[in-house]
């Protein structure tokens, strides 16, 4: 179920970068990337892609804090 208070580019971004970084850590896992160049490559994209995970979601949560926080 969507959430209503977040907009749905915010959502699709997250949810491509967290599939991104899924598929990344499955084709190592399953031996695909038996090339260290290969393996760095992977290395380097998922340093890109954690951080835009975290910043797709992290406002959000802090906008809905400081939305409790005003009612308090």
């Amino acid at each position: 179920m969507l959430r209503k208070d977040v907009p749905a580019a915010q959502l699709l971004s997250a949810h491509a970068e967290g599939g991104a970084l899924y598929a990344e850590r499955l084709m190592d896992e399953l031996g695909f990337l038996d090339d260290p160049g290969d393996r760095l490559g992977m290395l380097d994209a998922q340093e890109l892609r954690a951080p835009r995970v975290v910043l797709d979601l992290g406002p959000l949560d802090l906008d809905r804090l400081a939305a409790e926080l005003a009612r308090l």
